[in-house]
């Protein structure tokens, strides 16, 4: 568990508390909903070991399912943009 800090929402200040959720990698999106005021995000890996011959197919599993407002969908998407937009110039080829 790491050691606490705070955010701000509005003029209220939150903890920030960190019960060790594991990172996951995800490949692909298996859900996307709006239910009501509600997004629905389900984000999936694909687990492939090569050998179909021996009954294991590859598989699409659920690595997160996401449930937010609209108001936090909107902040999700702003920072991915964002990362995105960074990342683009990063990985753009510079002139020699």
């Amino acid at each position: 568990m790491s050691k606490a800090r705070t955010i701000a929402v509005g003029q209220e200040r939150f903890e920030i508390r960190d019960d060790g959720i594991a990172s996951v990698f995800t490949d692909l999106i298996i859900e996307s909903r709006l239910m009501g005021g509600v997004v629905c995000l389900s984000l999936g890996t694909l687990v492939i070991d090569g050998d179909v011959d021996a009954g294991n197919d590859p598989e699409a599993v659920i690595a997160a399912r996401l449930r937010m407002t609209l108001r936090t969908a909107r902040a999700v998407h702003e920072q991915l943009s964002l990362l995105i937009e960074r990342a683009d110039q990063e990985l753009k080829p510079k002139p020699n």
